[in-house]
């Protein structure tokens, strides 16, 4: 099976945001989904009491959505890659899972850190026609496709054993 196609998976995205704006009157993000994650300790009283600020993240469905996207997300990009057995990881990719969960770890705390995610500005800052969500997103494009430039040209000169 070939894999999904980017198109359908986009308008996938985007009818999902329309759904998050118009009748949860959130917009989407993934790291929002690891703060609603960490207040569900605050159900735990002693948890509750050392930090207070997250149980407004704990219960009703406005919280419980960003967590059943991410959890989405992940398992309809596993369930991607099984099915069109482009399963990334591995020795080929130099990636193995725990260097992933611990990778995505760090990448969920520097998003929340920064007040939000890369899909948080690419897909909910750009529907709602932020200035800045539109910079920082041709940013984000712009520095992978000249990571993947600079990254082949060093793949093909350690390739033929020159620096």
């Amino acid at each position: 099976m070939a894999a999904w196609p980017p198109s359908v998976c986009g308008i996938g995205v985007g009818l999902l945001q329309l759904f998050f704006i118009f009748l949860l009157e959130r917009s989407l993000g993934v790291s929002s989904a690891f703060t609603v994650f960490v207040a569900q300790l605050c159900r735990i009283p002693i948890f509750s009491r050392l930090v207070p600020e997250l149980a407004k993240f704990t219960y009703g469905l406005k919280n419980a959505t960003p967590l059943l996207f991410a959890i989405g997300a992940v398992s309809g990009s596993l369930l991607s890659s099984c099915l069109s057995q482009t399963f990334p990881l591995g020795k080929e990719n130099g990636a193995n899972i725990y260097n992933s969960i611990l990778g995505g770890f760090f990448l969920l705390m520097g998003s929340r850190i920064a007040g939000g995610c890369t899909s948080g500005q690419g897909i909910s800052g750009v529907t709602h026609l932020l200035v800045g969500s539109f910079v920082a997103t041709a940013a984000m494009f712009g520095g992978g496709i000249l990571f993947a430039i600079t990254y082949s040209f060093a793949k093909v000169d350690l390739a033929s054993g020159t620096l």
